[in-house]
């Protein structure tokens, strides 16, 4: 789990909703993070936002494949309480419209499979226009949109204006690109995935079809696959001032499979080294969050030392409330590995 991820409700199978600590200490979005593998991906912006995307989950459209297993099935509606008399479902419903939160209610009182198509769309279409846990619920919208190529470009351009940090958005926005015939458009989308951690990939979820072992990430096999060029020198459309992504990139494609995490490891805190010298610890932060949780870090116990150095480095920045967070981390992988 990155150390910037406060767990606060977990479900007894090992997944959790997560809140991101920023730099001032405050929690600035709610994240599903599954232990079965590190993934995660932003439910809401706060706690209030995730408790209403889990809850409406099965009514909105698209395959109904969850961002992790359940712990346990779902009670069938005529058995559960009203859904207003549910304390947190209810106290989550009182920080959205009245609008919104009588359509939830409504929604959820019939079984999933009484729902029409539309009705479905009807629910995606309000919650995104309020803005509430947007970027899972066009997540569940982009799986369900085939090949409707246009759609999945709306979705995905706008989740990259809010969310430029997610690889999955990045990726399928190119592959909208692509099949769309924008194909310089689609280098520059897949060329911003490259930097986005592994873990925002969705690849399981949204069905990514490339070689994991040799190509490290789905965008850089997208480049290679579509004939595009990597380094960014094809020429035309490619974005400017990118010479340090043009590095990370290489350093990903001259890697095998057997020491790719070691060299991305060491290019980052390369980076954090260069940052501290310089004079930018909150720089250093950042690359030392890369270093661990862009492709992940091999072997395990190299975690130990490196929480413990973000925790350092987050204190030297004045970032307090993730140094507190980054300890507890690193208390912990002790304790579970020492």
């Amino acid at each position: 789990m990155p150390a910037d991820f406060l767990p606060l409700i977990g479900n007894g199978a090992g997944d959790w909703l997560c809140g991101r600590v920023d730099a001032d200490g405050r929690l600035y979005q709610i994240v599903h993070w599954y232990h079965g593998g590190g993934d995660w991906i932003p439910w809401g912006n706060d706690l209030s936002e995730a408790i209403l995307f889990d809850a409406v989950l099965p009514w909105l459209p698209g395959p109904q494949r969850r961002h992790a297993l359940e712990a346990e099935q779902r009670r069938p509606q005529s058995d559960a309480a009203e859904p207003s008399d549910r304390a947190w479902l209810h106290w989550a419903l009182s920080k959205v419209s009245a609008d919104l939160s009588d359509r939830i209610v409504a929604t959820i009182r019939h079984e999933p499979t009484g729902m029409t198509t539309r009705h479905r769309q009807d629910l995606a279409d309000a919650m995104i226009e309020q803005g509430v846990a947007e970027v899972a619920v066009r997540c569940e919208l982009v799986q369900n949109a085939g090949d409707d190529w246009r759609l999945i470009e709306t979705h995905c351009g706008a989740i990259v204006q809010r969310n430029s940090n997610l690889a999955w958005p990045w990726e399928w926005l190119g592959l909208a690109k692509h099949h769309l015939g924008r194909a310089d458009q689609a280098e520059i989308a897949w060329r911003a995935a490259a930097t986005c951690s592994a873990f925002t990939d969705q690849s399981i979820r949204l069905r990514s079809d490339f070689d994991s072992e040799q190509q490290a990430k789905f965008s850089i096999a997208l480049l290679l696959r579509h004939g595009r060029s990597p380094a960014g020198d094809s020429g035309g459309g490619v974005d400017p001032g990118s010479a340090d992504r043009d590095a990370y990139i290489q350093t990903l494609i001259n890697s095998d499979a057997g020491n790719v995490r070691r060299r991305v490891y060491d290019h980052w805190t390369s980076l954090a080294d260069e940052s501290l010298a310089g004079g930018d610890p909150a720089g250093a932060v950042a690359h030392l969050m890369s270093a661990g949780w862009d492709l992940g870090a091999q072997p395990i116990s190299i975690y130990g030392d490196l929480l413990r150095r973000i925790e350092e480095v987050c204190e030297s920045a004045g970032q307090r409330g993730r140094a507190a967070v980054a300890g507890v981390h690193a208390d912990c992988f002790r304790r579970r590995f020492s």
